[in-house]
């Protein structure tokens, strides 16, 4: 167990940042360079991302076999998600086919990289690439 630290010269901080900021390529952190631009809106999309475990309409019986089970409890008993319990991101089960992937959001690494930006394209050929200025930089 922690003792508490009665040194004024030591303090702790602790903060939260959103997802984007966590996962996807921006400005603020050069750490992620890449990220799917998904389009979602055909009924097949639609049905696939019905599967999302943080849904509501998630039958609690298959959650079991998806969550933690320390965290099982607490996730079933929620009414509501906020930005710490994932209101804008999805788990879907068994992920996303590939054909839904539209584009690609590079970093500014990859986008001044032609072997990488190269590598993406022979990949998902029918995908355009765009950086963080929204600027399609290859299609």
């Amino acid at each position: 167990m922690l003792e508490e630290n009665k040194d004024s010269d030591y303090w702790g901080w602790s903060m939260e940042q959103n997802k984007e900021v966590s996962f996807m390529p921006s400005l603020a952190r050069n750490v992620n360079q890449i990220a799917f631009i998904l389009n979602m809106e055909s009924d097949y999309a639609k049905e696939m991302a019905s599967y999302d475990v943080f849904s509501f309409d998630m039958d609690a019986d298959t959650l079991r076999y998806f969550l933690d089970e320390r965290y099982y409890p607490k996730f079933i008993a929620m009414t509501k998600r906020t930005p710490l319990t994932t209101d804008r991101e999805a788990s879907v089960m068994f992920g996303l086919p590939k054909r839904l992937i539209e584009g690609v959001l590079v970093g500014r690494e990859f986008e001044s990289d032609k072997a990488k930006l190269g590598y993406i394209h022979s990949h998902l050929p029918d995908c355009y690439i765009c950086n963080l200025d929204g600027k399609v930089i290859a299609v």
